[in-house]
């Protein structure tokens, strides 16, 4: 079966898509903007506050061509065609590189929280918290399936 076109009633997936996507690159930007300020924090003695800050762009970059790729399908209407069976290797090497990226990154904001002393005023700033969020959601999306395998 081949997919012509995305339907209308799809629309608003892609109109919810980008404006969380927008809401997220924002508050990430927030907390990039707060690890850049920590590395002028003699309290803070976190190896890899470099790693997350690179992490934090990356993830800034592939969110910004996420809601672009949005854009251009909600406008556009593009279909998929026939190549349908290289989407789905695409999706699937796609999904292993951001496994990959995501533990790294749960694994070096785990790192920083532990190497953070806790009386250490300037890294105490709310913007802390959306990188614990992050890491939350990305370990529970792994989580998740995890679950549902030994449930059933």
């Amino acid at each position: 079966m081949v997919v012509k076109s995305i339907p209308n009633q799809t629309s608003g997936v892609f109109i919810y898509s980008i404006v969380t996507s927008i809401i997220c690159i924002y508050l990430i930007i927030r907390a990039d903007k707060y690890l850049i300020s920590l590395k002028g924090c003699d309290c803070v003695q976190s190896n890899n506050l470099d790693t997350i800050i690179t992490m934090e762009k990356v993830i800034i970059a592939l969110m910004s061509i996420g809601v672009l790729s949005n854009v251009y399908f909600l406008f556009t209407h593009n279909h998929i065609g026939k190549n349908i069976h290289v989407a789905k290797y695409f999706i699937l090497i796609y999904a292993i590189l951001i496994f990959s990226f995501y533990t790294y990154f749960i694994y070096n904001v785990f790192e920083f929280q532990r190497n953070i002393k806790n009386n250490c005023e300037c890294a105490l700033k709310w913007q802390r918290y959306i990188l614990y969020g992050q890491a939350f959601v990305y370990s529970s999306i792994f989580l998740l399936p995890l679950v549902a395998l030994f449930y059933f």
